[in-house]
């Protein structure tokens, strides 16, 4: 997973971009699949859509309703809320679900993927 947050300093919406096609692009080489794109619903709109909604999302929205993403797609998961309650955790976690077109299966790598050598 690749974490796009609000606070990216002095980077352009394009700038954030074409890095970050360059390491989504560099993981798919390593590992055989696209890592996930998460931030929040703002940073997201504001820095990655529509230019990365074809691949898997983790979008963190609190209000109570599903993320939206500008342009065409949606999130593969939407993270619900940061101060969820977990048994046998003694501090708020954040949770999670999926969207109803996906499920934990469509997340995992390859069973083939293998790790270079150095």
């Amino acid at each position: 997973m690749v974490d796009v947050e609000a606070e990216l300093g002095r980077w352009t919406r394009k700038q954030v971009q074409d890095s970050l096609l360059v390491f989504m692009r560099l993981c798919k080489s390593y590992y055989g699949k696209y890592p996930i794109v998460y931030g929040s619903q703002t940073s997201y709109n504001k820095y990655c859509a529509p230019r990365f909604n074809k691949f898997h999302l983790i979008i963190a929205n609190y209000n109570g309703k599903a993320p939206v993403i500008n342009g065409a797609g949606h999130y593969s998961i939407w993270q619900y809320t940061e101060s969820g309650i977990v048994a046998g955790i003694n501090h708020p976690v954040d949770k999670s679900r999926f969207h109803k077109e996906y499920s934990v299966r469509d997340i995992l790598l390859p069973q083939n993927a293998k790790k270079k050598k150095k």
